[in-house]
């Protein structure tokens, strides 16, 4: 007897829901021309982005999706320190008017902030209005007490009045 046992080659099986894909293929090149781009949207007449950004891969796609007055150049800008020279097409600063005399220009962030003094002086006018509110809405159990003929509720209310006008005096 032989102790060794033949080896018969079994078939792989057939398994038709797996795809054979082909990672890559001789000849095939990255075609650049196809590749999506970013472009941002500016008014025609001034030059100044509108903040909406289109992204195609096509010229023609692109035509056909731009709204009227506006014309479109590739990259991404801010809108809010950059528009486009008409005269020569190129990405210039942009400084947009100041919103108030209370504003300052920052170069660091290219953008207008509200000057120190009067971001503080805006905080103290809100803690004045808080403070009155709050006094305001504390008086409705010294009006009914005094309603009722307390005397120490009508002294409690125009102490609360004085404090008010003290502070109306300094908004």
């Amino acid at each position: 007897m032989n102790s060794f046992t033949t080896v018969v080659p079994v078939p792989a099986p057939v398994m038709p829901f797996v795809k054979h894909v082909a990672y890559s293929r001789p000849g095939l090149s990255l075609n650049l021309r196809n590749m999506v781009k970013t472009f941002s949207l500016y008014e025609a007449s001034t030059g100044l982005f509108t903040g909406k950004r289109l992204q195609c891969d096509e010229d023609a796609l692109l035509e056909m999706r731009l709204p009227p007055g506006t014309l479109t150049i590739e990259g991404t800008f801010d809108q809010m320190s950059q528009r486009v020279d008409l005269t020569t097409g190129c990405i210039v600063a942009y400084y947009p008017l100041a919103p108030t005399a209370d504003h300052e220009w920052n170069a660091a962030s290219k953008r207008w902030q509200v000057k120190q003094l009067r971001a503080q002086v805006d905080g103290r006018r809100a803690e004045v209005f808080a403070r009155i509110h709050a006094l305001e809405t504390s008086q409705g159990r010294a009006i009914r007490e005094a309603t009722l003929g307390d005397p120490a509720a009508l002294k409690r209310l125009q102490e609360i009045d004085a404090e008010i006008r003290a502070l109306r005096a300094e908004l």
